[in-house]
This record gives structure tokens, sequence and C-alpha cells, in this order.
């Protein structure tokens, strides 16, 4: 049977380490992300793979443009084995003297975007009893200096992920968070740059490491095993 997998996000790092882990002959992937081009070269390796693979291209900050994503992909009435809420957005600043704006950016993309795709499309993920997985980060269980407004999204993510948790317990499906530390992404790459660091590969959790062990996670959390993983650099991941 054909397993069908949204994940957002899929045009670098984690998201697109998952998707290339998870491809294959038996599986249809439906990929995000803001950059068309990016999503074609992905796109086009998730293939080779033998994989069904949609692509779209669109803004999660904008409700109009989740919306239209939800209708192209068929919304409540094709189920939907997992659901991998991976994209998001970083800015730093001290919670005294950031642009409050960049808060509502955070919130838009980081919170309210994966709020609105589990509303959206919960019911393709019940209809096969599938999977929702949301990709956190370490910032999600501790905050500090200069990622106030991240983080506090981050740790709304986890409330959410703790609370959907309970609600579906009895329904079939699974809610796994996914607390990745720093990771070699162009992402974390900036937010070292405007630290005003460098950093090594044994700084980073490297993206295919961390997509191996959210696989694994997502086998054992759908058998009732675990809820959460943490994957550090240089640390054994860490599941509870």
């Amino acid at each position: 049977m054909r397993r069908r997998i949204v994940i957002t996000g899929a045009s670098s790092g984690i998201g697109r380490a998952l998707a290339e882990r998870l491809a294959g002959p038996s599986v249809e992937l439906i990929i995000t992300g803001r950059r068309r081009d990016r999503l074609a070269e992905v796109a086009t390796t998730l293939r080779e793979k033998g994989a069904d693979v949609q692509t779209h291209c669109f803004e999660l900050s904008s409700d109009a443009e989740v919306n239209e994503f939800v209708c192209a992909i068929g919304g409540q009435s094709a189920g939907i084995d997992v659901l991998i809420n991976n994209a998001a957005v970083i800015k730093l600043g001290a919670v005294a003297t950031a642009e409050i704006e960049d808060l509502d950016w955070h919130y838009r993309v980081n919170l309210r975007a994966p709020v609105l795709l589990i509303r959206h499309l919960f019911k393709a993920v019940y209809s096969v009893q599938g999977q929702f997985v949301l990709i956190n980060s370490t910032a999600g269980l501790s905050a500090y200096p200069n990622i106030g407004f991240y983080a506090a999204t981050k740790h709304g993510l986890k409330a959410v992920a703790d609370s959907l948790r309970e609600e579906v317990s009895t329904a079939g499906m699974t809610v796994l968070s996914v607390f990745p530390g720093r990771t070699n992404t162009p992402m974390l790459k900036r937010v070292v740059e405007i630290e005003g660091g460098t950093a090594g590969q044994s700084a980073f959790v490297e993206p295919e490491i961390a997509a191996a062990s959210i696989v694994r996670a997502m086998e054992r959390c759908s058998k009732g095993e675990i809820n959460n993983v943490a994957i550090r650099p240089g640390e054994t991941p860490e599941f509870w």
C-alpha cells in the first residue's frame, strides 16, 4: 500500500534529508518550500528513488496560500499517512529591542502555520490512523539570549504537540515531537554568522544523521513506544 507523506520546508536541511530518507516506490511525497528551483531539484532526486512527488511553492505565513495548498492536495478527502511540519524561520534579537513585527513573523510561520495545517488536514490523517510529526528545536525545551521570539514559538509548538497527542490518543493516531540541536542547514549557518562566530562540522548535527534518527523515532512512536526525540551534536539521540 502506498504511503502519502506531506513535508513542509523540504527544499533543504532536515526537510530535504527526511524526504530523501523516506522516498521509495511505495511512497507519494508532497513537499513544500519557498524556492521553486530547489524544490524541483529535490523532486528529481526523490523520483530517482522511485517515489511519486508533488511540489508546492508557497508562503506559510499566508493563510490564503496555505488554503490553496490544502485544496490542491485534496483537502480532507485524500488520506495522509504522515504530516511533517518542518518549515521554520529564525531572526536573532533581544526581547527588549527586537522589532515586535519579528515576533508576529515567527508566530505566523513557526506556530500558526503548523496548527492551520493540522486543522485543515486532521480528517485526512485520521482517516488512515496516521501520524503528526512536529520538527521543533532544543530551543523549544530551553531558551538562551537573543532567540526569545523563536524559542517562544517553539515552546508553543511543544505545547500544541503535547495537547494534540492526548486528544488523539484513543483514535489510533500518534504525535511525535523532534528537538534537533544546531544542525548543518543554511538557516543555522546564517545564525552562526550573525552571532559573529564560525563552526566546524563537529558543532552541528548533519541533516542526514538527524533524518535517520527521526525516521527511527517515527517508527517507534507509531508503535506507542516514545513521543519525543532530542538530537544534539556529538550525542546519542535521546528518546522519551
